[in-house]
């Protein structure tokens, strides 16, 4: 029995269209849209929550209730 060989896909070549001119520092416009608003606010830290633990009285009443 021979085994299908699985067929190799053509290798992609990156091509740019030629009446598309692109320079050669290309930076795209949304890259520091935001600059110069984020360095003007300064770093808050980032806000931690945490649950508290559940206290049986709690379970006890919300079992209760239902």
């Amino acid at each position: 029995m021979v085994e299908a060989q699985p067929k190799k896909a053509a290798e992609p070549v990156a091509t740019v269209a030629p009446s598309i001119p692109i320079p050669d520092a290309f930076v795209p416009a949304f890259a520091n849209a935001n600059a110069a608003a984020k360095a003007s606010v300064p770093p808050k830290e980032p806000e931690v929550r945490r649950a508290e633990p559940v206290r049986p009285e709690d379970l006890a009443k919300a079992g209760a209730t239902q």
